[in-house]
C-alpha cells in the first residue's frame, strides 16, 4: 500500500468537488455547499488564496484537504494555517491517509513558516479521537462568531 500526498491540480477538481460535496452531506450541511469547481479553480489557481492537497493510495484518490493562511498573530507575528476542509473517502479511513495528508499541511505550514495550524470540528464528529491524538487541544477559551451572507 502506497500512500502519496501532492498539490492539487487542475485536472482533481471533479475529484475535490465531488469530495468536498460529500463531506458537507456528512456533516449535515449539503444544502449549504454551493461552491462550483471554477470557484475552486479560480481561487486556487486564479487568486491563489486557497491550497490543496490530495491524498492517493495506490494512484488512486483517497482524500483531500483544503487549507490558507488567513491571519497573523499577535503573540508570535507570524501567519497562521487554517485547514478548511479534511476529507478521507470512507472505505480508506484508518488506513493511514489522513495521518499522511496532516504530515503534508504541517510542512506547508513549516514553509510559510507559520506559527500554528488551527481548524474546527463538529463536536460529534468521529475524527475528534483522531485530531485529539495528533495535536494539542484548543482550551476553548474563546468564542467563535460567525456572519453568514446569503446574498450580495
Amino acid at each position: 500500500m502506497s500512500i502519496n500526498v501532492r498539490e492539487i491540480k487542475e485536472s482533481d477538481l471533479d475529484v475535490l468537488a465531488d469530495f468536498m460535496r460529500r463531506l458537507n452531506e456528512y456533516e449535515g450541511l449539503g444544502d449549504k455547499c454551493i461552491i462550483s469547481k471554477d470557484a475552486y479553480r479560480e481561487m486556487i489557481f486564479g487568486e491563489k488564496c486557497l491550497f490543496g492537497l490530495i491524498a492517493e493510495k495506490d494512484g488512486k484518490a483517497a482524500g483531500a484537504a483544503l487549507y490558507y493562511f488567513y491571519r497573523i498573530s499577535s503573540l508570535g507575528g507570524k501567519r497562521v494555517l487554517f485547514l478548511e476542509e479534511l476529507f478521507v473517502l470512507p472505505d480508506q479511513r484508518k488506513k493511514g491517509i489522513g495521518t499522511a495528508i496532516m504530515e503534508a499541511v504541517k510542512k506547508a505550514a513549516k514553509a510559510e513558516n507559520a506559527l500554528r495550524i488551527e481548524w474546527k470540528c463538529l463536536k460529534d464528529n468521529p475524527s475528534v479521537a483522531f485530531y485529539d491524538r495528533i495535536c494539542e487541544k484548543s482550551e476553548n477559551i474563546w468564542n467563535t462568531y460567525e456572519i453568514y451572507f446569503k446574498n450580495f
